[in-house]
């Protein structure tokens, strides 16, 4: 996370962290202070489960202690896996060229991009592990309720899912945020639904002002085959993250290929 936040140290630019309730903070908070760095811990932390409602209420805290600390231009959301594999002068001048927002979205029901209309349909329990055999019980029995009427809390918007990873205007950020005060039904309502980090920021922005400022996200992925997550990357991946064209990527593991960040440094970033 260090060493992400130092690639795109910048005059201008602001970092605000949130790390997971159930881990330790204190090695982050080193982190970044062995390296000279600044960085806004936000302090009230979520206990993050995968596939809940936790990951956008921590997006959710985050953006408001950023937005609490004066304007910016851009919010960029990343994870603790991520690193930008271009020039910070390369983003600043994509993000000064024009003012669009960098969102993947589709309108569902999108199957080929794991985005089906059933994720609205079914209510959605996270639990710590999702793969244990208790969690899968109550999963499956929720899926034998009656369908959720999700189109009466929607309302005028349409359905939208893709990546949880953003880039967007300040602008838009507070439209988001608005949204979420005074709909205080419909954020009801994705609480009880499947990975709504990947689904409700996109919908909020169906029929919005800023629909048709919607440009593909900034962040390379692959991912393997019938996998839930993307794959590691490794040096055997620079010559797809140079020719991506993308400004970040993910996800990384340093047990994985511990010289990963320094080859994107001399090779990708320079």
């Amino acid at each position: 996370m260090a060493r992400m936040l130092q690639a795109l140290s910048h005059d201008g630019a602001s970092f605000f962290v949130h790390i997971d309730r159930k881990v330790t903070i204190d090695p982050f908070v080193a982190a970044v202070s062995d390296r000279g760095l600044s960085a806004y811990f936000v302090p009230d932390r979520q206990d993050v489960l995968w596939g809940g409602y936790s990951m956008v209420q921590a997006t959710v805290d985050t953006l408001a202690a950023a937005l609490s600390a004066g304007p910016h231009d851009y919010y960029i959301l990343l994870s603790g896996s991520d690193y930008p594999i271009r020039s910070t002068g390369d983003l600043l001048a994509e993000l000064g060229e024009a003012r669009h927002e960098y969102i993947n979205r589709h309108r569902m029901p999108a199957d080929h991009v794991g985005k089906p209309i059933s994720r609205l349909q079914h209510p959605y329990r996270a639990t710590r592990d999702p793969r244990k055999p208790q969690a899968r019980i109550i999963n499956g029995f929720l899926r034998l309720l009656p369908k959720q009427d999700y189109k009466k809390v929607l309302g005028e918007l349409e359905p939208h899912g893709g990546s949880q990873w953003w880039c967007l205007s300040e602008p838009c950020i507070r439209y988001i945020l608005q949204f979420i005060d005074s709909r205080p039904e419909f954020v009801s309502f994705f609480r009880t639904v499947k990975i709504p980090d990947e689904i409700m920021f996109h919908t909020i922005l169906s029929r919005s002002p800023f629909e048709d400022r919607v440009k593909p996200a900034l962040m390379f992925t692959t991912w393997e085959q019938k996998g839930m997550s993307p794959r590691t990357l490794t040096a055997a991946q620079i010559p797809q993250l140079r020719e991506s064209g993308k400004f970040f990527a993910r996800k990384f593991d340093l047990d994985a290929d511990p010289g990963i960040f320094d080859l994107i440094d001399s090779q990708l970033r320079r």
